[in-house]
């Protein structure tokens, strides 16, 4: 389960600077503490909220993906022959849909 943020930075009245995400879902606040030099801790969370929206957005992605392959599995699973003489058989379809689930996990 992961927010979908977006992922912003904040820095509390004490200094200490944190990303939080605005789904509301969860108000997800992730402070950071480090040994920091001045302005790196900055930097830091502002890669971390970067990252953690570019994270969130190939999700959304891949979701989108999965509906895709969904629906051109079910489209091929009820294919026809064609005029080119190309039929798809159940084996097929099986190895395409084992494909690009590898493809996703990888």
């Amino acid at each position: 389960m992961m927010d979908k943020g977006p992922w912003v930075i904040r820095k509390t009245e004490t200094g200490v600077w944190y990303v939080g995400s605005d789904d509301f879902k969860h108000d997800v606040v992730l402070e950071i503490h480090g040994d920091f030099k001045k302005g790196e801790a900055k930097q830091y969370v502002e890669w971390l909220a970067n990252e953690l929206n570019d994270c969130a957005s190939l999700r959304a992605k891949n979701e989108h993906l999965l509906k895709v392959r969904d629906a051109v599995v079910a489209a091929l699973k009820n294919s026809v022959p064609h005029s080119t003489g190309i039929r798809l058989f159940k084996a097929d379809v099986a190895a395409i849909n084992a494909a690009l689930k590898n493809w996703r996990s990888k």
